[in-house]
């Protein structure tokens, strides 16, 4: 497994951006998805250490998301990212 590698899926560019530019600054190697079902075909087993998924995107919800992922890599830790809290502080939080 890599260490520190996080994947961010959030239907809204400028958020994953906004993510990915923090948390690289900060060490972590990020990779980010826009569209639930591409991140879903692109996603293997051990390589993420955490998961930020939005709750709210077009294609399925952050959770649908999680749980496919989840029959994908059964140890996979993640977050939801509420619609309306997107400040990357709170995500530092969590870290």
């Amino acid at each position: 497994m890599r260490k520190n590698r996080i994947l961010i899926v959030d239907d809204e560019g400028d958020i994953t951006f906004l993510f990915k530019m923090v948390l690289e600054d900060i060490g972590f190697k990020v990779d980010t998805f826009n569209d639930a079902l591409v991140a879903l075909h692109n996603f293997t087993a051990g390589a993420y250490d955490l998961l930020l998924l939005d709750m709210l995107m077009q294609n399925m919800n952050g959770f649908e998301l999680y749980q496919k992922m989840r029959m994908i890599d059964e140890r996979a830790k993640w977050g939801l990212v509420p619609g309306e809290v997107r400040a990357p502080v709170g995500v530092m939080r969590i870290l």
